[in-house]
């Protein structure tokens, strides 16, 4: 009575009930037909395709069985007339045997004979052939003009890959050439033409899914009316759930983007302090050869200076745009480029043929106002990318600096010889490559720490106002490239 009760609720009549059945029925139909279709085309399918493995797998069992018979036979010693005899019988047992199949129809061999291909059927001509090297060879004992046909049109291509090949008539014939190739020499081709059939298989299995989804329709019908009639009673309480789980989760969203908030300046914390405590190891060393050594007190203040910016970069997680790119700055790019070369990569307490860097620097090239240890923060990974990646081989990497009077237009390139990146790290996401995505990285074995220097790098060269594009070299290698619009 409650049931009853609560369907009357809801304003349904018989009409409606009984347009809910009818386009359930249908779509029980027109599923069933569907899924039959589909089962019979898969069955098909399959069927054909085991038709075809079984007809190569047979053909290429005899013709492997006859490359080891001929192989294991010693030719240097003199064979008796009882060791023949017994040759030419195990060379007709492999011929004949085959045929015992039902599915298997006929079974000859392709032998190049002074310059023609002469078929063979029979052991005794075989062993004369192939063993006694007689070049006069009777004709086949049966018509193989069928064979004859399809090993024409299925020559050339034979035997210049020399791999398999299998022709399927209308009637599903399978028409299969394997090549013979005994002591790995190929001088001839085994023919096979069968005939599997699947059909009794195909059909048994077709009767009895058309049984089995007739009677999972009834029930699949049976459990809709019984599930229209229980969800009637559960819609509000469904209702209420659901406006608690989007409460909820709208909450577990807010926390979680607080938490990667908060995991992204982390990381740019470590990212910063690993940087930091490589600069303050050159400071530590440069401060033994102060006095009165300029070149030397000048280098430890573009060090200060440098880790004064990591600082500020860690007390913000988004830097105002004026300290990044402002008119009071007028940075020379060749003299911060020079500097990280001489003073950061090059600066090694062993000497190493691993890596060397060469520069090309255009005396053009114009004043850019961007404060200079940001161009440093761009520079630096975008070098160490390539000497990290091409750690187990001699790397040449070369930096370039250009500038184009005519489109107003200033360059800043890097390239290597290495090996490249991979290509799919070169995949566009949203207009951006995948290598300038974050936490994303090539080095195998990577931790949550990889995956951030190009990341900054891109990130920096847009808040500059400058394009950074990277691209596999022809030769080898990788180019990284830095376009600055005047």
């Amino acid at each position: 009575m409650q049931v009853i009760e609560k369907i009357k609720k809801y304003n349904f009549d018989i009409k409606h009930l009984a347009i809910l059945f009818t386009i359930l029925i249908s779509f029980e139909i027109v599923m069933f037909f569907i899924f039959k279709n589909a089962l019979s085309y898969f069955v098909v399918s399959t069927q054909e395709w085991y038709q075809e493995y079984s007809s190569s797998r047979i053909a290429n069992y005899t013709a492997n069985s006859f490359e080891m018979l001929i192989e294991t036979l010693r030719l240097d010693e003199e064979i008796t007339a009882t060791e023949r005899n017994k040759m030419i019988q195990k060379f007709d047992i492999l011929l004949n045997q085959q045929l015992i199949e039902k599915d298997i129809e006929e079974i000859c061999l392709f032998i190049m004979v002074n310059g023609k291909y002469k078929i063979i059927d029979s052991g005794e001509i075989l062993f004369r052939v192939l063993i006694e090297k007689n070049k006069d060879i009777p004709p086949p004992l049966y018509d193989h003009s069928e064979a004859k046909k399809y090993f024409k049109t299925t020559k050339d291509k034979l035997f210049s890959t020399e791999s398999n090949q299998t022709i399927i008539s209308e009637d599903q014939t399978f028409f299969s050439f394997i090549p013979f190739v005994p002591d790995g020499e190929l001088i001839g081709v085994m023919y096979v033409r069968s005939f599997p059939n699947f059909n009794a298989i195909t059909n048994e299995f077709i009767y009895n899914y058309d049984a089995i989804a007739l009677v999972f329709s009834i029930l699949i019908l049976t459990g809709l009316f019984f599930m229209y009639l229980i969800s009637s009673n559960t819609v509000n309480k469904h209702d209420k759930v659901q406006k608690e789980l989007f409460l909820q989760k709208n909450e577990h969203l807010t926390e979680k983007l607080n938490h990667e908030k908060e995991f992204v300046f982390t990381r740019r914390i470590y990212h910063a302090h690993h940087k930091a405590e490589k600069i303050i190891g050159f400071i530590n060393s440069d401060l033994k050869e102060i006095k009165g050594n300029t070149e030397t007190v000048n280098r430890i203040t573009k060090y200060s200076r440098f880790i004064g910016r990591i600082i500020y970069d860690m007390k913000w997680y988004e830097p105002q745009l004026s300290t990044i790119r402002n008119p009071i700055f007028n940075t020379n790019v060749n003299e911060v480029i020079k500097f990280l070369v001489d003073n950061l990569f090059m600066r090694l307490s062993i000497k190493t043929n691993v890596f060397q860097i060469k520069t090309q620097f255009d005396a053009n090239f114009p004043i850019v106002h961007v404060n200079e240890f940001v161009i440093w923060e761009i520079i630096e990974p975008l070098i160490q990318n390539s000497i990290y990646h091409n750690s187990e081989i001699d790397v040449t990497i070369i930096i370039k600096t250009e500038y184009n009077d005519d489109k107003k237009e200033s360059i800043i390139s890097i390239e290597d010889d290495g090996k490249g990146i991979s290509e799919e790290m070169l995949i566009e996401t949203n207009g951006t490559k995948r290598i300038f995505l974050e936490n994303i990285s090539s080095k195998i074995g990577h931790d949550q720490n990889f995956g951030y220097g190009c990341f900054i790098a891109h990130n920096m060269t847009q808040k500059c106002g400058w394009k950074l594009d990277v691209e596999n070299l022809s030769l080898g290698g990788c180019k990284f490239k830095i376009t600055i619009k005047h």
